[in-house]
Order: C-alpha cells, then structure tokens, then sequence
C-alpha cells in the first residue's frame, strides 16, 4: 500500500517541477489537458480499488 503512494507522490512532484520550469505557452497547454485528463479518469474508483487492495491484504496477513 505504501510502495503505490509513494509512487503516486513521486510522480506528482515530478510533474509539478516540469510545469514550474516549462514556459508560460506551453504550461497553458500542459493545463488544458491536465484538465481534460482529470476529467476522463474515474478517479473514484481508483480510490476504491486502492482501498479494497488495502482491506484484502490485511485480511491476507491473518
């Protein structure tokens, strides 16, 4: 469980060092569809799938 967020915060801090050091034309595009992005993926039940992970390996470990 920690090892996938640990991996969600690296890759977010990442993307938000490239869009501070991009230009101010291209930070606009990379906005846009970020935005887009965020709009399609079911981040709900991303959630979900992380939570029900998390609750099957406890149950794993009795």
């Amino acid at each position: 469980m920690f090892e996938s967020i640990a991996i969600l915060c690296v890759t977010f801090l990442l993307v938000l060092v490239a869009y501070w050091i991009m230009p101010n034309k291209k930070m606009k595009a990379v906005s846009k569809e970020l935005i887009s992005l965020v709009q399609i993926l079911p981040i709900s039940t991303i959630i979900k799938a992380l939570k029900d992970n998390k609750s099957d390996d406890t149950s794993k470990g009795e």
